[in-house]
């Protein structure tokens, strides 16, 4: 079990729960940790208003949204009536995505009818959402008993190096589930070291992430199946189980079968088209080394991510085995399913919800090498690099609409025009040139790009320049705030009796 790995928590560290770990935790830091967790979440905040587009583009997206309007206006949940058209007429009367986007919205939506701005305010709630997820994956880290620096430094790579930084641009579910994934992780961590409210956090990130997407029944509820590894078997059919984390999930089953019958009249239902039918082979290929739709191009940091996971298997084998499952389990069911590669989007976007176990293994490399070691600077040397190129290809990614590029796909004029063969949209995922990378470096070239950002296209480019020094500032803080303070005062103070 990973209490025989870990150091268990002392008997007041045990009594904290997930948001509750009290400031003197972080021994050695500059800064107490709930200081640490705002820097991130307003740092990372700050990049995403940067970079915000202010309206979906997506049909999946519209969907949401116009489920959202119908709520406000007129108290339905239908998505007609409100201007959205249904170009693939999949999503009237009823939308087919989960309710749990289209609720968040709510209370944007609400505001935006009494101050305006609509569009932006809808926009905020992926930022939200993913500043929180940031600060989920720091407070993993601090429950592996890591360093604070090397937490924020997980954080801060799902948080600004990841694919994750274009998905706050649009409003798609995996956001969402990656939250509710990284805090069912951290929920099951925690549990292992003591903490008496790990099994709520667990149930209500269960519970939560069913309205997001239903898939989430097997690619989130999965890691459900480790428990045993990490708590002993007599927690597991005690009070806490029973009366804590079947609760919020036995909810979130009944929320979801109720909307369901609201929408279909059958409370089992697979609301998603397409079906199962790619071969597994060519799905894997395609998520993870597709020029289109690899993990691993929109997100490089992901490669050093592999590694720790198989470092995690042999130093703290139930995290390990955790990770593993919950990363197998969502490539197989995805790769299986005819629309793998996510149409309309930037890199696997099925995957999202599983970067933050990459970015937290990526970590796992660095810790378990020292600096001064030759292997130790080679890791760093590495990661550097990575990084440069994570950062490169997301400032690709925010900088051109994705309906802009996906326009020229689906025109035949359009393809002629940038030399393209008369091949569908299903072949971008197979070719540099016709994929997103391919097509945003196209653009540019013929100087016909788009300005993504809304505040830039707005001309309000001191906007995203304050908010790019802001984010520094920001995230700058945090790190050296999770740094170890400096001893040689004190070593010296004790020694000189000064």
């Amino acid at each position: 079990m990973v209490t025989e790995l870990m150091d268990r928590p002392t008997v007041e560290e045990a009594d904290f729960g997930v948001g509750d770990l009290p400031a003197s935790s972080t021994p050695g830091a500059r800064f107490p940790e709930p200081l640490v967790a705002c820097l991130l979440f307003f740092g990372t905040l700050a990049v995403y208003l940067m970079v915000m587009r202010a309206r979906f583009d997506v049909y999946d997206c519209r969907a949401m949204l116009a489920v959202t309007e119908n709520l406000m206006r007129h108290g339905t949940l239908v998505t007609t009536g409100v201007g959205f058209g249904d170009r693939f007429h999949q999503a009237t009367p009823y939308s087919p995505y989960g309710i749990g986007m289209s609720l968040l919205g709510v209370p944007f939506y609400a505001l935006s009818l009494h101050v305006g701005n609509m569009p932006v305010l809808v926009s905020l709630v992926n930022p939200l959402v993913t500043s929180a997820t940031v600060v989920v994956i720091w407070r993993i880290g601090r429950a592996l008993d890591w360093k604070a620096w090397h937490a924020a430094t997980a954080a801060l790579f799902y948080g600004v190096a990841s694919m994750a930084v274009w998905y706050t641009t649009e409003g798609f579910s995996e956001p969402a589930v990656a939250f509710c994934l990284s805090l069912l992780v951290l929920g099951i961590i925690r549990w292992s070291k003591g903490s008496n409210l790990a099994p709520l956090w667990i149930g209500l990130a269960a519970g939560l992430a069913i309205q997001f997407r239903t898939d989430a029944l097997v690619t989130v509820w999965i890691g459900l199946l480790t428990l045993p590894l990490f708590v002993p078997w007599r927690k597991l059919v005690g009070w806490p189980t029973w009366g804590l984390m079947l609760p919020p999930m036995a909810l979130g089953v009944a929320g979801l079968v109720a909307y369901n019958e609201f929408r279909y009249h059958k409370a089992v239902v697979s609301s998603y088209g397409g079906r199962f039918d790619v071969p597994l082979r060519f799905g894997v290929r395609g998520l993870l080394a597709s020029p289109d739709r690899s993990l691993f191009i929109f997100n490089p940091l992901a490669v050093l991510g592999v590694l720790g996971i198989v470092l995690l298997l042999i130093k703290v084998r139930p995290v390990g085995i955790l990770f593993l499952l919950l990363i197998v389990t969502r490539v197989v069911f995805f790769a299986r399913w005819s629309s793998w590669d996510g149409a309309w989007c930037w890199g696997p976007r099925f995957l999202l919800p599983v970067v933050p176990l990459f970015m937290l293994g990526a970590v796992e490399v660095i810790r378990s090498t020292r600096p001064a070691a030759f292997i130790g600077f080679l890791v760093r040397a590495v990661t550097a690099v990575l990084v440069a190129a994570s950062l490169a290809v997301n400032a690709l990614s925010v900088r051109v609409p994705v309906n802009q590029w996906f326009d020229v796909l689906y025109t035949p004029s359009r393809r002629l025009y940038y030399g393209l063969p008369a091949a569908g949209v299903g072949y971008s995922n197979w070719d540099w040139n016709n994929g997103v990378i391919g097509g945003y470096v196209t653009l540019l070239r013929h100087h016909n790009a788009q300005i993504a950002p809304y505040f830039w296209a707005e001309g309000h480019g001191g906007v995203c320049v304050a908010l790019l020094v802001l984010a520094g500032v920001l995230l700058a803080l945090a790190l050296w705030g999770s740094s170890a303070k400096s001893v040689h005062r004190h070593a010296r103070s004790r020694t000189t009796g000064e």
